[in-house]
């Protein structure tokens, strides 16, 4: 048990927030890490076409670039809905969490003060995951991943 201001015992349990790596969250997570490897997959695709029908002057690689680039779209796409439903499950968890509590006695605000906090003030949570938290589990496979696929088309890209 920890303790507030008031010297209040407040369970341990209430005070802690939700894993971000479990439950279904894990598979939002996944699926974020997806979209990096992915979009550093289809980036460099693109980057090798693009200097492939700049040396050779093709005109039938312009559809690989339109089809690349609805790609990248649709993975981006794909990763705006995943991290919107990472931020949800996250918030809904903090939710439970907080009624539980109210509702076991548990904690000693006011109905009033419950409520604003599983409405208002966990917007600004939900943000901060789907906002913050999302974009960097996706930055990382993607900078690596187009590291890796810049040095495959040449050495000098990649340093």
């Amino acid at each position: 048990m920890s303790t507030t201001t008031d010297n209040a015992p407040v369970p341990e349990t209430a005070t802690r927030l939700p894993k971000l790596w479990s439950g279904r969250r894990r598979w939002y997570m996944t699926g974020l890490l997806s979209c990096g490897l992915m979009t550093a997959t289809l980036a460099g695709l693109t980057a090798w076409v693009t200097s492939f029908a700049m040396s050779t002057g093709r005109l039938s690689l312009v559809l690989i670039l339109i089809v690349t680039g609805i790609g990248l779209g649709a993975v981006r796409s794909l990763e705006r809905i995943l991290a919107e439903h990472l931020g949800q499950s996250y918030i809904h968890r903090i939710r439970v969490q907080l009624i539980s509590a109210a509702l076991n006695g548990e904690s000693r605000t006011s109905p009033g003060v419950l409520i604003a906090r599983t409405t208002n003030d966990l917007s600004a949570v939900r943000n901060w995951v789907a906002l913050g938290i999302a974009p960097l589990i996706v930055a990382i496979p993607l900078i690596g991943g187009a590291i890796l696929v810049l040095g495959f088309i040449h050495i000098a890209l990649a340093c």
